[in-house]
């Protein structure tokens, strides 16, 4: 009994890891301001645990810290900013957007990347991260180039 127990609770366990893969999403998941240029839904969502990682390069780590606070007043975990590119959400810049306040937000099930053209650009891709991440939500709907104006 106590192992049968035992391996039931293991299966569990094993299966909730894929459980985030598959949830369908609805235009109603993104409900963000401003509208997005282009959104491409998926099922899955990104979840948010204690070993997430948030991590850019130097140039970003006030909008790092800033999104570090921020998750962790939503989700009552507490999540720090490393500069490098190895975290879990990863806050990049790219000079080659066209628009001058353009960022793209892409959320897969084991990585979030915001991706601006200045630090500015970056702060509005966490804005819109926010939007996605209800308070006491430690999931983010799975979805590829969020792009904004």
């Amino acid at each position: 009994m106590k192992y049968s127990l035992l391996s039931i609770l293991l299966l569990i366990c094993l299966s909730c890891g894929t459980v985030s893969e598959q949830l369908p999403n609805s235009p109603e998941d993104y409900q963000v301001i401003p509208k997005p240029q282009s959104l491409k839904m998926k099922n899955g969502q990104f979840e948010i645990n204690k070993d997430t990682k948030i991590s850019g390069s130097e140039q970003l780590v006030n909008e790092g810290i800033y999104l570090a606070e921020e998750i962790s007043l939503v989700s009552r975990l507490s999540l720090g900013f490393d500069v490098g590119q190895n975290g879990d959400i990863l806050l990049k810049l790219d000079p080659a957007i066209v628009d001058e306040e353009g960022y793209n937000l892409s959320v897969d099930v084991d990585q979030i990347i915001i991706t601006g053209k200045s630090p500015n650009c970056v702060f509005y891709g966490i804005q819109t991260l926010r939007q996605l991440l209800p308070p006491g939500v430690n999931a983010v709907p799975k979805g590829q180039n969020i792009k904004v104006p």
